[in-house]
């Protein structure tokens, strides 16, 4: 019995050690296969480090480049530098010589006014000198002078070309402006200030674009809420004062709320839909103060004054006037100058006013309530 143990423990042992070893051999070729890999990465590694190597050599003689080509660009510059210093000192030169070069014009055209003159004066004295000896000696001057010899016309033609080359040169100068820096010097500082107040002005005049438009926009915003509002208070008072009838604002022109118009479109029990315009005076009367009383509906005031806005319209229409009257009394204080008795009925208090003497006023009250 213990030989069958020790011999089926052989076995497992035997196995377990089999499997062991099928266990490493497999991690042996999954090693094997590894360091396969391995060395393929360490080969296109080395290529990769060859490239990148090359490339940074590359990469490094374009930059030697660049920095001889920048060094090359300096010192052009700087000899363009040295150049334009150069011109700079010979036209300060130039000027200098300009300068001395007109004044040295000036004072030969002097000189050749100062000749002219000499000249003329020569000519004078020959000839009275030629009438002086021709009277006091009797001397033919010109049969003396056939010995004498002249210039021949070349050169004579070629001394009077000279002058009037020399006359050219002095007249192609010019007038000298011994002003004209100063006079630049003013007007340039002219110029900065104008140019700085335009740009001052373009600055206002854009900043009060925006603020002209901020206040458009929100006076559309304000006057579409205020519209809306006030028709549907107009809707309502409308309905109140004429029962079954129907009112509504329109707007003239909706896509511009700053130039629109407002239109009224009314329907009164009994009679089809029409303008204002063909409405009777009570009915126009009537309307406007369903308009008044709109307004006053949306945004309340603690005072009204009416001045006979009932004198126009009817018993009927006063009845509804007055109901309407006693509605917004209820919110506000009414103040109404009226000569209709039915008006009167539905006051508080009234005021009247008498001439019992003549010239003389009095006002009597009577408090209703």
């Amino acid at each position: 019995t213990e030989k069958k143990v020790l011999l089926a423990a052989g076995a497992e042992k035997k196995e377990a050690d089999l499997r062991t070893i099928a266990r490493l051999q497999n991690d042996l070729n999954v090693n094997e296969s590894e360091v396969a890999r391995k060395s393929e990465e360490i080969v296109a590694c080395e290529k990769q480090m060859a490239e990148l190597s090359a490339a940074v050599e590359a990469d490094q003689t374009a930059l030697q480049s660049l920095y001889r080509e920048l060094a090359s660009c300096e010192t052009a510059l700087a000899e363009l530098k040295e150049k334009r210093a150069q011109e700079d000192e010979r036209l300060k030169v130039q000027e200098n010589e300009i300068r001395d070069i007109k004044k040295k014009l000036d004072d030969l055209r002097r000189q050749m006014n100062e000749l002219e003159m000499q000249c003329r004066e020569g000519v004078l004295n020959i000839e009275n000198l030629q009438k002086a000896v021709a009277e006091k000696h009797s001397v033919d001057l010109a049969a003396m002078m056939a010995d004498f010899t002249m210039l021949d016309d070349e050169k004579i033609a070629e001394l009077g070309a000279l002058l009037e080359k020399d006359k050219q040169i002095i007249d192609n100068f010019g007038e000298v402006n011994l002003l004209a820096l100063n006079e630049y010097a003013e007007l340039d500082q002219r110029n900065q200030f104008l140019t700085t107040q335009l740009a001052d002005l373009n600055e206002s005049l854009a900043s009060l674009q925006r603020t002209i438009t901020r206040i458009n926009k929100i006076s559309r915003e304000r006057f579409a809420e205020t519209f809306a509002a006030v028709n549907e208070c107009f809707q309502k008072t409308f309905a109140h004062i004429f029962p079954g009838g129907r009112g509504n604002l329109l707007l003239t022109d909706e896509n511009d709320l700053l130039e629109t118009g407002v239109d009224i479109d009314i329907q009164i029990p009994g009679k089809k839909a029409q303008s204002v315009s063909l409405l009777s005076g009570g009915e126009k009367s009537l309307a406007a103060i369903a308009l008044i009383f709109a307004i006053l509906l949306y945004r309340p005031s603690p005072f009204l004054i009416l001045d006979e806005v009932d004198a126009a319209l009817d018993d009927a229409n006063t009845n509804l006037f007055n109901r309407l009257i006693k509605d917004v009394a209820e919110k506000s204080q009414v103040i109404m100058i009226t000569h209709n008795k039915s008006t009167m009925e539905v006051a508080d208090t009234l005021f009247g006013v008498t001439m019992q003497k003549q010239g003389i006023s009095s006002m009597v009250s009577v408090t209703l309530n």
